[in-house]
């Protein structure tokens, strides 16, 4: 028994309920009733912990150990406590991808937020750019028309003179002394 202090005596020995129940096979809250009902000396420990003086012989399983065969069982508990460290592990490197997968997460959303942000700036530039272009547009066309139009007065003052130049100087003398030119 790796718990047995070094104040044993002959008689007695001084152990935690924790211990007194894995030396007789029983619950720690088994070995605690036990104590109190043989009225065991109890101290407690410098680290806290409450021994209780054990004799001799009280400190080993009394059940018949031809009945119970436990051979069965030790190595199904074997198997259970190797799968409950699997699982821990498991359970923990879960974790961690999920943390890290967190952490990857907030991190697209900042990226995609940003890009957002970009995208509604780039968009608003645009639609200033359309407008100037719509503005533009307008403009061109406006000096179109006004050249269209100056083409037009330049074709009829060019048929206005060649029509005048054709009458005559005495014609256009008296067209001008009427006041029709």
């Amino acid at each position: 028994m790796d718990a047995i202090m070094d104040a044993d005596t002959g008689d007695i020995r001084w152990m935690t309920y924790a211990e007194l129940g894995r030396a007789r096979g029983i619950s720690t809250a088994s070995a605690t009733r036990l104590a109190f009902r043989r009225k065991w000396r109890r101290q407690g420990g410098n680290d806290g912990v409450a021994r209780v003086a054990v004799p001799v012989g009280e400190d080993q399983s009394k059940r018949d150990d031809r009945d119970d065969d436990r051979s069965d069982v030790i190595p199904g508990i074997s198997a259970m406590e190797a799968a409950i460290i699997s699982l821990t592990e498991a359970r923990n490197q879960a974790q961690k991808r999920a943390e890290q997968a967190e952490t990857a997460r907030e991190a697209a959303e900042t990226r995609s937020e940003a890009e957002r942000a970009r995208a509604d700036s780039l968009r608003e530039r645009l639609d200033v750019i359309q407008d100037e272009l719509r503005q533009a547009r307008e403009a061109a066309e406006q000096a179109r028309q006004h050249v269209r139009e100056a083409e037009d007065a330049i074709v009829e003052l060019r048929q206005a003179d060649a029509a005048r130049r054709g009458q005559g100087r005495w014609t256009r003398l008296k067209a001008a002394w009427r006041g029709e030119e």
